[in-house]
């Protein structure tokens, strides 16, 4: 008979084993699931098929490569993922989805893939192949038949080039207003504001709140045919059509100052900016509000009253910024509660005490369950909380005559400003989202 012999193992010790000698277990079911997809799945729409085929004396692309190109692609939009991360490490690779702004570990594919990986995504997006180059790329895909456009960037890091590719906003569905986060009274707000003839028109808010895609839903606002839309950005994210784009370009002396001196002489009536960054920019944007356009300008600032400190800090002269702003939008994305799964409750004594300065005696909130409409995260989607000032002629004479942070603070509220926080708070009093979530992204 057959002799068997039994030997114990803990389960760390099994998995650091295949972790080690088996690094590629995971890219052979990403393989079997790839293989699954349909001819409409994922395709190139531009460069042109033909452009991707292997060169004569080139080696050919792995099946296995090309089929985790398609995966990664395919999948992380049916999970509703905004960003995927390609990070190389010494034995494998991470790739993670960014889903309702956080970044989910999906796979872990063998180290080797890399190169062939990355080279197939620069070929796919038009980029130079040569590697250890900073590079930034567009790839046009059909996604089961619906157009996608991803925006590719790619960086060197220690272990390798590092790549992420970033739905564009259009199609995520958010460049309509509407679908921003607007409450009803401050949408008209905000129409009014950037319907205007001329003035400055900041949105402010840290990287990835959902400035770009505000402005955008700006423009298109104000695209109609007899407008001379014009927009400088670092980089134009999406081909927004009606408007004419400017990507600067700072290897070639085209920076923001140059780009905006030249698109000013074509006067366009519209004039977005997407970053103001330093005071030659503040100056001309400023200057160009008070020459009867209207300019509206993305900025890195965490509210309203810090967006105003930071232009004067920029070295904006007191009477340009007093003469000149016609409306500070501050925003901040909140993770939505999933509508299926969402469950009512009596706010706790400590919730009630935070409510106390924001008014109303709050009986329901809402917390997040999960289920398999929202992978069990209890969170499906993002949506905006703002705040938004027009200012009076009040604070229009004391910007004019430089006031502290402090003071603006003060003089926004005065002159009718919800902050952010407020804002959030009416969120999650109708179940948008979560007390905690608000909290978490407001001071």
């Amino acid at each position: 008979g057959y002799r068997v012999q039994i030997v114990a193992a803990t389960g760390r010790d099994i998995r650091a084993t295949l972790h080690a000698y088996l690094p590629g277990e995971k890219v052979f079911v990403v393989d079997e699931v790839a293989g699954d997809l349909g001819p409409d799945a994922f395709k190139v729409l531009d460069p042109p098929t033909h452009r991707l085929a292997v060169k004569k004396g080139e080696p050919p692309v792995e099946p296995a490569v090309l089929k985790l190109v398609e995966y990664c692609v395919y999948h992380s939009l049916k999970e509703g993922a905004s960003e995927v991360h390609v990070e190389p490490g010494d034995s494998n690779l991470r790739i993670r989805y960014r889903i309702d702004g956080r970044l989910v570990e999906k796979l872990r594919p063998p180290s080797r893939l890399h190169g062939d990986l990355v080279g197939r995504i620069k070929r796919m997006a038009g980029m130079d192949s040569k590697p250890g180059v900073p590079q930034e790329g567009r790839l046009r895909l059909a996604v089961d038949k619906r157009p996608v456009t991803f925006l590719v960037s790619i960086v060197p890091s220690r272990a390798g080039e590092k790549l992420v590719l970033r739905v564009a906003e259009d199609d995520r569905g958010t460049l309509k207003l509407e679908k921003l986060g607007f409450s009803y009274e401050m949408l008209k707000q905000w129409r009014k504001v950037i319907s205007l003839p001329a003035g400055l028109v900041l949105v402010a808010g840290p990287s990835g709140s959902g400035k770009r895609a505000t402005l955008y839903s700006a423009l298109q606002e104000r695209n109609t045919p007899d407008a001379n839309l014009c927009s400088v950005e670092d980089p134009v994210e999406l081909a927004l059509p009606g408007v004419n784009q400017f990507p600067v370009d700072e290897s070639a002396s085209f920076g923001f100052p140059v780009a905006l001196r030249a698109v000013l002489r074509q006067q366009p009536d519209v004039l977005m900016i997407s970053d103001l960054r330093d005071a030659d920019t503040a100056r001309l944007a400023a200057q160009a509000a008070l020459g009867g356009k209207l300019v509206l300008a993305g900025m890195h600032a965490m509210d309203v009253p810090s967006a105003l400190a930071r232009l004067a800090h920029l070295g904006l002269e007191s009477h340009l910024l007093g003469a000149t702003i016609a409306g500070v939008l501050a925003r901040r994305l909140v993770r939505k509660l999933c509508p299926g799964c969402r469950e009512a409750y009596e706010p706790t004594l400590a919730e009630k005490r935070q409510l106390e300065p924001f008014g109303g005696n709050l009986k329901t909130l809402y917390h997040p369950r999960g289920c398999d409409r929202c992978r069990n995260l209890g969170y499906a989607g993002r949506i905006g909380i703002h705040e938004l000032i027009i200012p009076d002629d009040t604070l229009s004479d004391r910007l004019s005559q430089g006031i502290p942070l402090s003071d603006l603070r003060t003089l926004a509220r005065h002159a009718g400003m919800k902050s952010l926080r407020a804002d959030g708070i009416e969120k999650a009093r109708s179940g948008l989202t979560t007390l905690d979530e608000v909290f978490r992204v407001t001071t």
